[in-house]
């Protein structure tokens, strides 16, 4: 089956409607809030942008929580979110900014 597209119109009424990415983007983004939701280690090394290695350290010395069942680890998101929030920087920029 060939089509031939002469429009953007005509491309964006081939796309199913949940494929737009910033809809994927906001829903990924909303799925790591929910305070329940467990990541897998994959996911906690793809959101953190680290090795395995280093996740593995992380558990050792206590700096992630979290919870195994068999040989698979979990990890709640919501610690996830508390560790990224425990070392945030605020710009020395924006300060010096407002106070001029």
């Amino acid at each position: 089956m060939n089509f031939k597209i002469e429009s953007t119109g005509q491309l964006n009424e081939l796309r199913p409607k949940n494929e737009d990415p910033k809809n994927d983007i906001t829903n990924s983004i909303s799925s790591l809030c929910l305070k329940n939701k467990w990541l897998s280690s994959e996911e906690v090394c793809h959101l953190l942008m680290i090795s395995k290695r280093t996740l593995m350290s992380y558990r050792s010395r206590g700096i992630l929580p979290f919870a195994q069942i068999g040989r698979k680890i979990y990890y709640k998101a919501s610690d996830i979110d508390d560790y990224l929030d425990q070392h945030y920087i605020k710009a020395h920029y924006q300060a010096e900014r407002r106070s001029l």
